[in-house]
């Protein structure tokens, strides 16, 4: 019998209140944006590693979803875990992983972006299987680099700049201009120094929100192997009128070692 790999072909994780927009509504609220990349990291960790140690147990696929309210220490609250296709021990894997990973107390900022003190988690896990090294289970792999970052020089009045692109495997995505090279820039350039925004990735299809002091970028494009071709649209920090595209950039792909 040839030998079967679990294949996890979807995963979101928001924290936010339930009915909240995303794009223009997300860029609003940098301190969420934070504190959303917290909790999805330790969500990821925590809860997936464990699906994949049993991948037996999961032969039926389907998304196994996750709710519940994170109170202001921190502690989850009203957990519920269903199945779309009934699978009681993931219901009982999701719910006892959740129930004991420690997640961070939510910000004083994040609490007066969301208005009271509490937030709403929505989880989703997608699985299904494939024999080890069939053309789908590659395929289905996510097409995005973690090992390098995406890289876009330009001219300036100041001289050659670059426009720096980090992705995480989590849906976290880093976005910098800098003077400084690859590996100079390896050195700073991690989540837990940046502001973190959050990526979309529909097949190749790629869209994520950029926020600045004074307007937000909307990044959308198609990944390839090496290169990342995206266009740039602006808009003003209300979110309401529309700047016009910024200009398409082309990321290519640098590989060098970098902080976690």
């Amino acid at each position: 019998m040839r030998p079967r790999a679990i294949v996890v072909i979807l995963l979101i994780w928001c924290a936010e209140v339930f009915g909240q927009t995303t794009g223009a509504a997300d860029a609003q609220q940098p301190a969420t944006s934070a504190y959303q990349s917290q909790v999805s990291a330790i969500a990821f960790h925590t809860v997936v590693p464990e699906f994949g140690k049993h991948p037996e147990r999961m032969e039926k696929g389907g998304i196994v979803n996750a709710t519940f309210r994170l109170d202001r220490q921190g502690h989850v609250k009203d957990l519920r875990v269903f199945s779309t296709k009934p699978n009681r021990w993931a219901e009982m894997t999701a719910t006892r992983m959740i129930l004991a990973a420690k997640f961070p107390v939510p910000p004083e900022e994040v609490i007066a972006e969301q208005g009271h003190d509490w937030v709403d988690v929505h989880a989703q896990w997608g699985f299904e299987f494939e024999p080890s090294g069939s053309n789908k289970a590659v395929a289905e792999k996510n097409p995005l680099r973690f090992d390098g970052f995406y890289c876009c020089q330009r001219d300036s009045s100041a001289g050659p700049v670059t426009f720096y692109l980090r992705f995480y495997p989590d849906g976290v995505v880093l976005s910098v201009l800098s003077t400084g090279t690859p590996r100079e820039v390896a050195k700073w350039f991690y989540r837990q120094k940046q502001p973190n925004f959050h990526y979309e990735l529909k097949g190749n299809s790629l869209h994520f929100t950029e926020q600045t002091k004074d307007m937000f970028f909307v990044y959308s494009g198609t990944v390839t192997p090496d290169s990342l071709p995206l266009r740039v649209d602006g808009y003003d920090r209300t979110g309401k009128i529309y700047m016009g595209t910024v200009r398409d950039r082309t990321y290519k792909f640098v590989r060098v070692a970098m902080q976690p």
